[in-house]
């Protein structure tokens, strides 16, 4: 995510006044120095980020796909033994076609693409004068970002005098490049920037900065046009926003959902009233989650399922890796594959883990601190409403 600030935009697109639902066609080819297997695609349809399951055939796969934004935002991520690369497409209802390769390893084994047939490369930075503009005005702040993550990344979101460090940093960054899209606030490049490259980066850093938040949307409403503001993408904008600033609190009620479960089970949870319910915000490749996953077995073990109910929900992109994960840890309670974060956002969950308690009548007695190791006061809610560990 940080790594992307170092980028911007291709092209710059016209603008369609009403941003219908429209499909996509994209056939993607590897070339034969790429492992299929280590690559992930997704991409934005303007609701919602659509995780694509890999099913590559002889190192070809072809997506379909929904799209409400004016254009479909394309990543293809890969994952080599040292470095995560990936490359980012728009896509529009014209069939695609996307051949890449990877360079060899003298040369950083960077992923690179050879072909490409009605799909624009969003983080090619040769052609496209507005970022070539865009990266000069904000070199030295986005310098400054990536020399700091590169120094301190491990210690990020883990130390909070290095992630306020690095809020302070990446505020700086923002600001330098609200000013310069200020000055193309009709193209479709200057939104999409402002939500991908801001919005949602910010949404991480500065989810207790209310007043922050407030300004970033402050700025949205007052430069964007109503064809920004209005349309799908930028309602969804500031609903998301809105939920990070006014999530879930404690001694409120819990937002009701229904979900299908894993095996397909409708979980309603509205049907659990009467018992307590712990909910588990995690992921797979979390490491925090995997080392609160013993402390969550334990709560399991020692409580009857006629008074506790758990329900994990996963940020998982991979429900394969998902399944072989429970099966393999004996997680043997509810869990939901949250594919597009949608139950995530509706308790305005950002870092993970986070848990949240429920009591009988359905309200909110815990909520963890950030992401924090808080456990004393969650089992202090627990023995206090008669549960054990």
């Amino acid at each position: 995510m940080i790594k992307n600030l170092l980028f911007s935009i291709l092209a710059i697109f016209p603008v369609q006044h009403v941003f219908s639902q429209k499909t996509f066609h994209l056939k993607l080819v590897l070339d034969s120095s790429i492992d299929s297997k280590k690559i992930t695609c997704d991409y934005y349809d303007g609701k919602h980020r659509i995780f694509i399951v890999n099913k590559f055939l002889h190192n070809i796969i072809k997506v379909k796909g929904l799209y409400f934004s004016h254009l479909a935002s394309f990543t293809i991520a890969y994952a080599s033994d040292l470095n995560y690369y990936s490359c980012n497409f728009f896509i529009d209802d014209k069939p695609a076609q996307i051949h890449l390769y990877l360079t060899p390893k003298k040369q950083d084994n960077r992923l690179k693409y050879s072909t490409i047939i009605n799909a624009q490369p969003i983080f090619d930075t040769n052609t496209n004068m507005v970022y070539k503009g865009l990266f000069k005005y904000r070199l030295k702040e986005a310098k400054a970002v990536s020399e700091f993550w590169k120094i301190h990344g491990t210690e990020i979101f883990r130390d909070d005098s290095i992630t306020h460090i690095l809020g302070k940093l990446y505020k700086l960054l923002n600001d330098r490049s609200m000013l310069f899209l200020k000055k193309y606030p009709r193209d479709y490049f200057s939104f999409w920037y402002f939500r991908d490259q801001i919005i949602d980066p910010s949404l991480r850093l500065f989810k207790g900065d209310s007043a922050y938040l407030k300004r970033l949307i402050v700025y949205f409403r007052s430069v964007f046009p109503t064809k920004y503001t209005e349309s799908i993408e930028g309602k969804e904008l500031i609903k998301h926003v809105d939920e990070i600033i006014n999530p879930s609190k404690l001694y409120q009620l819990a937002p009701e959902f229904t979900f299908n479960d894993i095996n397909g089970n409708k979980i309603d949870l509205s049907d659990f009233r009467g018992k307590y319910v712990l909910l588990d915000f995690w992921a797979t490749w979390c490491l925090p989650c995997m080392n609160q996953l013993p402390f969550i077995k334990e709560i399991r073990k020692t409580n009857s399922l006629k008074r506790l109910t758990i329900i994990s929900v996963s940020q998982d992109i991979d429900s394969a890796r998902l399944r072989d994960v429970i099966i393999k840890n004996k997680m043997n309670w509810i869990h939901i594959f949250d594919q597009d974060d949608e139950l995530s956002k509706l308790y305005g969950v950002i870092p993970l883990p986070t848990l949240f308690l429920i009591n009988k009548e359905g309200y909110i007695i815990y909520k963890d601190s950030n992401g924090k190791n808080d456990r004393e006061r969650l089992l202090d809610r627990l023995k206090t409403n008669g549960l054990s560990f």
